[in-house]
């Protein structure tokens, strides 16, 4: 017998003996996850996860664990591998796994039920991620609807994103690199460009920031830029471009998030989404924050959106059901500036990454307005499209 066909006829004998083997550990599991409302396909993908761990007492509770963590590669398995439909799977999660219910103003709290949590850091590069988004273009966008307004678990599904927007802000934020090249005090924006570095993945800088600059009194010029990962993929299904965005301070490099406001204002693992508590500093970055992308953007014009994906980004992104109350106060306190060629003032100061940022980190503070105010009005003379400030400085 070939040795590859002696692996497989051994991991089928496994998963036999798991089924009927007098382990009363892996037997009480496999109860747990039929209670959980995992069906028979999803519970055949945990079995062979464990299989050749049979005699592993540690690891078999390692693997039950991580199929309670909502967010980790097993949990995707078998999300991906159960028979569940789309929305099924959705609705399993969210209601049944996290507990997730919207409060009365508005915001989406998770209370998981008994083993089950979201895990604390996922990588930009998760599996978790990318399957997340087909099953609400699935279940969502490919439909008569075409909508996430009409339905609970819609509006949940759209709250969520802010979920999803922390984990990866947290992995990203503890990311040391595998090089041990950062020093302590690096800022986010370097342990983001470590992490692609690593990674071999690149960045895309083109989508329009201007609802992420938002400002109370008078608008001068844009503080943040936007960075979304991947920056493009030609895949017709799973495809993870421009998914997971990041709002970045252009002049400390640190994130933008509406999590740093909300960490000064929880109890018992909650967010009291009470505005009235809320300063105009924590406002102004509930107003700015990033924001995961279940739809594809455009982007610029070499990006790629495949057919599967046409009209996602303004169906699942765009008209989406309400937001907190809390968000939708600051987005009321903190407004956008129209874009410098819809008859506003607002233009991306960052379009190509580092050589962009480093040129505006170059004007001196007090000369910032005026080189502003000229680069908008060349692009509004010329009418050309926006190839950032590096650019223009060069002139």
């Amino acid at each position: 017998m070939k040795r590859s066909y002696y692996k497989v006829f051994i991991g089928r004998l496994t998963s036999i003996r798991l089924y009927f083997a007098p382990n009363l550990k892996i037997a009480k599991h496999l109860k747990i996850l039929r209670n959980d409302g995992w069906d028979k396909r999803a519970i055949r993908y945990y079995i062979g996860s464990i299989a050749y761990r049979l005699h592993q007492n540690d690891s078999i509770d390692y693997s039950f664990e991580q199929a309670h963590e909502v967010g980790s590669d097993l949990y995707a398995g078998m999300l991906a591998n159960s028979n569940l439909s789309p929305k099924e799977k959705l609705a399993l999660m969210l209601d049944k796994h996290l507990g997730a219910k919207i409060d009365n103003l508005g915001f989406l709290q998770l209370n998981p039920p008994g083993a089950f949590k979201m895990r604390n850091a996922i990588s930009p590069l998760s599996p978790y991620f990318v399957l997340i988004r087909d099953l609400v273009i699935q279940a969502f966008h490919r439909t008569k609807e075409k909508s996430l307004n009409g339905s609970d678990l819609g509006k949940k599904i759209h709250l969520f994103r802010s979920q999803l927007d922390l984990t990866y802000i947290t992995y990203i934020r503890q990311y040391f690199g595998l090089r041990s090249r950062l020093r302590p005090n690096a800022t986010d924006f370097d342990r983001l460009q470590e992490f692609m570095f690593d990674n071999k993945v690149e960045a895309d800088y083109s989508t329009g920031s201007s609802f992420h600059n938002r400002f109370h009194d008078e608008f001068t010029y844009p503080k943040n830029m936007k960075v979304q990962l991947m920056k493009d993929s030609k895949k017709r299904r799973l495809n993870n471009g421009r998914m997971v965005e990041f709002i970045i301070n252009l002049d400390t490099l640190n994130f933008e998030s509406e999590w740093d406001a909300y960490a000064k204002h929880m109890k018992d693992g909650k967010v009291i989404a009470d505005a009235k508590l809320y300063s105009d500093e924590e406002l102004r970055m509930i107003a700015n924050t990033e924001s995961f992308n279940y739809g594809l953007p455009y982007g610029g014009k070499e990006n790629h959106v495949p057919r599967y994906y046409k009209q996602t980004h303004n169906t699942m992104d765009v008209k989406h059901p309400a937001d907190p109350a809390l968000r939708r106060q600051a987005t009321k306190y903190y407004r956008f500036q129209k874009d410098y060629n819809k008859g506003g003032r607002y233009a991306d100061i960052v379009k190509n990454g580092l050589v962009d940022i480093k040129a505006w980190q170059k004007v001196p503070l007090q000369k910032r307005q005026a080189t502003y105010d000229k680069y908008v009005a060349a692009l509004q003379a010329n009418k050309a499209s926006n190839q950032g400030i590096a650019q223009f400085l060069q002139k």
